[in-house]
């Protein structure tokens, strides 16, 4: 397995970020519809990575997706396609008026090609949004997510913790469009990457807020 194709894996494993949050994250609230289809694309560093994710929101707050991503290294034959599961749960604080929170986690595996080692890669952490600005067709969400990131295949691991700032675009209330810039916090040689979301969410209303903390 190359380092290359490590770090690559690792800076896209979360690609189609629309799979793992809502307002917290600058994404459509799930009041729109209970269900999201995302699609999305990030561009590190020696390499393209593109997916598509699907979640479902759970009246208390909770919401579960998975996602599907084919990365490609540049300038090498070896791409790969990975599998992710995603959970999350939005919370309210009363000292933060409108910003949302949301614990996050995230599970996958990266299927390599010839017969190589997987990648096995899992993420802790959470992020905060807020509405900046609204009208009757678009509303600004930005926001703030910090994760501890830890990937592995055969005898190689490597663990770090990055932060994701994103400024989501929601139209009609329902289709979210979010550039991002992921970054590297403590991980040597790491580039910051950059990445494009397209989101729908459709269905029942779902929950809008989850449980209030004091």
């Amino acid at each position: 397995m190359t380092g290359k194709f490590l770090t690559v894996t690792a800076l896209a494993a979360c690609v189609a970020a629309s799979a793992e949050a809502q307002l917290c994250a600058g994404n459509a609230s799930f009041s729109a519809g209970r269900m999201r289809a995302g699609v999305g694309a990030e561009f590190p560093a020696g390499g393209q990575a593109y997916g598509a994710g699907l979640t479902w929101s759970h009246q208390s707050g909770a919401y579960f997706g998975g996602q599907i991503t084919r990365q490609n290294p540049t300038g090498a034959a070896e791409s790969a396609t990975d599998l992710q599961a995603n959970v999350g749960y939005q919370t309210s604080f009363d000292g933060l008026g409108k910003t949302r929170f949301c614990p996050t986690g995230h599970f996958g595996i990266t299927n390599r090609p010839n017969n190589q080692e997987s990648v096995t890669h899992y993420a802790l952490g959470g992020t905060f949004g807020q509405v900046l600005s609204s009208s009757d067709n678009m509303t600004l969400a930005p926001s703030l997510g910090v994760n501890w990131v830890h990937i592995s295949s055969g005898g190689t691991s490597d663990s770090w913790i990055e932060a994701t700032l994103g400024a989501g675009f929601i139209f009609n209330r329902d289709v979210t469009f979010t550039p991002m810039l992921r970054l590297p916090l403590n991980q040597d040689g790491a580039d910051p990457t950059f990445g494009l979301s397209l989101a729908y969410n459709f269905g029942r209303p779902g929950v809008t807020g989850g449980r209030r903390r004091r």
